[in-house]
């Protein structure tokens, strides 16, 4: 490991386990400098997850809450809204 990453290890080892609950382990976040285009040009430089893995999550996200919300409806079961407005999202 470079010396300059040492200081963001604690950041990749939580990125490492976060994934996880999702089932998405397999996931290479491949951690390095990648320059962000949506900052400014002058402080573009960043730690973090590549691109190509930060378009991967991006496509999986949606996927992944339409599951969950399945997964709430079906256990609310035919529960009217006035009985639980939150579902499980504050459980």
């Amino acid at each position: 490991m470079k010396a300059s990453h040492l200081i963001f290890s604690p950041i990749a080892l939580l990125d490492k386990v976060l994934p996880d609950p999702y089932g998405w382990a397999a996931l290479n976040l491949d951690h390095d400098f990648f320059k962000a285009g949506t900052i400014p040009e002058n402080d573009r430089v960043r730690y973090t997850i590549s691109p190509v893995t930060c378009k991967e999550v991006l496509k999986r996200l949606p996927a992944e809450n339409h599951r969950r919300a399945a997964l709430s409806i079906a256990k609310r079961g035919r529960k009217s809204k006035s009985d639980d407005s939150h579902g499980d999202f504050f459980a």
